[in-house]
């Protein structure tokens, strides 16, 4: 494992502490320069510089650099004053955005911008500080208006957002710009000039906003738990693009960490600030150095650690990483393999070799190939034998590591041997008690090869010996799984599969059945048994077979009971299987009843207010059950006749329901009634109106024998209600009588109505044949 260990030294008159709390900052709108006591908030002009400086933060070698959100230019600063010497113009990669912050990752070198339109997305962007071009990593919308970024100690990035009321603080993903938001600082930050950098000597996170109620800037201290801040001081004037000078880091790096005996490492140090260098290199040639990017040789085997120290003309830093370098020999020759030398071809094996200083892998053979496969990279591998070759094979292995692989190591010997053929084992199953069992047999068998019978994994002492065809163990009567090992003089085989033998007896007596004693006929009704024991199938009985039909199977079943038998019937059940049928069980007894089968009667044409008679074959103490939609029962309720007095003109209808004194039920089909208004029906006798023939099938004849002429309506009705024949009439003293067609109607009961100015002259029930 590699630990680091951090030292900072103070060497001259300033302490770390001191110094590294002094900040940089630009007058966003003043053209001025300062240094500010970041404990403190004061600040000294330091010179006049430019205006709209956007973002700033120190790179590589302490250099100050800084990018103009208005002209986009990007500079090199001088500390001392504020001068800044132009790299280049560097634009924004997305239309209609500005600069807003810089900051710089000293672990990897990489410097970076951030750029927003602002209140529509915000671009995160590497920058080349040596030429002065920018690539953009990804944009955020979640975060519209990051105005200043900064990267803490352990290498997160962090925005500010100032987007409403209340600014926000924002984890940033460096590889992709995706922004996470922290928490709310509590104050507002609107306006230019933000800035936003981390002092690594006290673990501290600035930030220099823009306080409206002012128009000053604001230093605050931002905690890196919640976004919140804490108000340092004021700063007269807009203030923004806030950089803290690095302090000395004494990182470094090597092209390698694992190599082999004689190899060179080389180890590289960034300057960070630093003018000297002193290296400790344990077990390297040479052992120490003072040049900032050494080479280092490594020709003894061993872990080794390395230090550095750097320095300025002010401070120095130091850094220890412990077993950094490990260093490999090449490998020495492995051991014999060690596993069975004597082997079957249906058994994996594995093979093992003791370990090998420094290896990392493995290499195994087997010779020759036909033998099998050998797979393994570690100081174990398995063997899986060839099912077609036998004889003499060797084992063996060498190791490996980065520096190259050792010798083989000596062989192992060993012998393959063929082991039987596997076949599959057959019979078994069921048998019935008392009788000689089930045959147990081997599909296949080979010549020379022993077969030995097992019952549950014990030897039933069985052996039978190959033929080259099917072989027969012969009846079995022991119950379980049946199985066969082959063997020959170096190897045996488990055949395949198991034969299940066991005992079947003939099933047990049946359960009486339980349902429905009392039924009715034309119904279904449910039966229920227990299970029979031993049996395969249930047989049901009804006696007699005519009272019903059974449906279903098993435990469960039903019956329809028949319309024409009435009395009793008995119902048993029993268990049958392959070996008999069981004792069939109680009786049940079923009592059925015959079912009513109502039919109304009566008039299905009748008038208003008119009062007609309907009724149903009367069956001593039965009981019934009228329904009517259209008028009243007035008389006969609970009987089988009822009168009807009919008040709603339209459709109506009468049905019946009739319950037998054993409590079966039916209701009749409904009898659909006509309700007519009946207007004028006093005027009929007043005058002679004829219709013949009556039944007729061709034609009828409607005749007046009266001095006063009508015109009027001759309408047919059927038993629905619904007009199937109508013709208007004129009967005077040249025209008595009218002959009407009715040969399209069909044979049956019609009704027949004759209305002049809306009343009716004459209505009467027409046969049709």
């Amino acid at each position: 494992m590699k630990k680091f260990t951090l030292v900072l030294l103070c060497i001259l008159m300033a302490s770390a502490s001191s110094f590294a709390q002094k900040g940089f900052i630009f007058g966003y709108s003043t053209a001025e320069f300062h240094r500010v006591n970041l404990a403190t908030s004061v600040t000294n002009y330091l010179g006049a510089s430019l205006t709209s400086i956007g973002g700033m933060d120190f790179g590589d070698n302490s250099i100050l650099y800084a990018v103009n959100s208005s002209s986009d230019n990007f500079y090199q600063v001088d500390t001392s004053n504020g001068v800044t010497t132009t790299i280049s113009n560097m634009s924004p990669a997305l239309f209609n955005h500005i600069w807003t912050g810089m900051a710089y990752d000293p672990a990897t070198g990489i410097m970076y911008g951030i750029s927003c339109n602002d209140g529509v997305e915000s671009a995160l962007h590497s920058i080349d500080c040596s030429i002065g071009s920018s690539t953009l990593i990804g944009t955020m919308d979640t975060a519209s208006s990051i105005a200043c970024i900064a990267i803490d100690s352990s290498g997160q990035l962090y925005g500010m957002n100032r987007s409403g009321s209340n600014a926000s603080i924002y984890l940033i993903d460096k590889a992709t710009g995706a922004a996470t938001l922290l928490g709310y600082t509590g104050q507002n930050a609107s306006g230019e000039g933000h800035g936003m950098d981390f002092c690594p000597v006290n673990n501290t996170m600035y930030l220099t906003t823009h306080y409206p109620a002012t128009s000053q800037n604001q230093l605050c201290t931002v905690d890196l738990n919640t976004g919140t801040i804490s108000i340092v001081g004021y700063q007269a004037n807009i203030k923004s693009a806030l950089a803290v000078r690095p302090y000395l880091q004494a990182a470094f790096s090597s092209d390698n960490t694992i190599v082999c005996q004689g190899d060179t490492v080389n180890f590289t140090a960034p300057s960070n600030g630093a003018t000297a260098w002193s290296w400790s290199f344990e077990g390297g040639t040479p052992a120490t150095s003072t040049v900032q990017n050494p080479s280092v040789v490594y020709t003894t085997q061993g872990t080794y650690d390395v230090s550095l120290t750097v320095s300025n003309a002010s401070y120095a830093a130091s850094d220890t990483v412990t077993d950094m370098i490990t260093v490999n020999q090449f490998p020495v020759q492995a051991t014999t393999p060690t596993g069975e030398v004597s082997c079957c071809s249906n058994v994996d094996y594995t093979y093992t070799t003791l370990s090998v200083p420094t290896a990392t892998d493995y290499i195994w053979e087997v010779l020759p190939a036909d033998a099998g496969t050998i797979t393994g990279t570690d100081t174990s591998a398995l063997f899986v034998p060839s099912e077609t070759w036998n004889g003499a094979y060797t084992i063996k292995v060498k190791a490996e590591n980065n520096c190259g692989i050792g010798p083989w190591s000596p062989e192992l010997s060993c012998t393959l041997y063929t082991a039987p053929e596997p076949f599959y084992m057959e019979g078994g199953g069921s048998y019935c008690q008392d009788s000689t069992g089930s045959e147990v047999t081997l599909a296949g068998s080979e010549t020379g090869v022993d077969y030995e019978l097992y019952l549950d994994d014990v030897t039933t002492g069985t052996i039978i010996a190959g033929t080259g065809s099917p072989i027969s163990f012969g009846y079995q009567t022991g119950e379980g799984f049946y199985s066969s090992v082959g063997s020959l003089a170096n190897c045996s085989a488990e055949m395949l599969g198991e034969a299940y033998v066991f005992v079947v007896t003939a099933p047990g007596q049946g359960t009486q059945p339980s349902g429905p004693e009392d039924v009715c006929t034309g119904t279904t009704t449910d039966y229920q048994t227990d299970p029979v024991t031993d049996a395969d199938t249930l047989i049901w009985m009804l006696n007699p077979e005519e009272s019903g039909v059974i449906s279903g199977s098993g435990e469960n079943i039903s019956i329809t009971w028949s319309g024409g038998n009435k009395g009793s019937a008995l119902l048993s059940v029993y268990g049958s299987n392959e070996c008999g049928e069981g004792l069939p069980s109680d009786e049940l007894e079923i009592v059925i009843s015959t079912t009513p089968t109502p039919e109304v009667s009566g008039d299905t044409l009748v008038c208003e207010d008119e009062q007609h008679i309907y009724s149903t074959l009367n069956t001593p103490d039965h009981t019934y059950y009228w329904a009517v939609a259209g008028g009243d029962i007035v008389a006969g309720t609970g009987t089988s006749e009822i009168d009807i007095l009919w008040i709603i003109p339209g459709n109506g209808y009468v049905v019946v329901t009739e319950i037998s004194a054993d409590d079966c039920e039916a209701t009749s089909d409904t009898l659909e009634v006509i309700i007519d208004e009946c207007i004028g029906i006093d005027e009929i006798s007043k005058r002679e109106l004829s219709v013949y023939p009556n039944p007729a099938s061709e034609t009828i004849t409607i005749s007046l024998e009266s001095a006063i002429a009508i015109e009027g309506v001759m309408r047919i009705y059927n038993m629905l209600g619904q007009v199937v024949c109508q013709t208007n009439l004129n009967l005077n003293k040249g025209n008595m009588s009218e002959k009407i067609n009715i040969a399209s109607l069909k044979a049956g009961s019609y009704i027949l109505t004759i209305t002049a100015s809306d009343n009716y002259l004459k209505r009467m029930n027409l046969q049709v044949y």
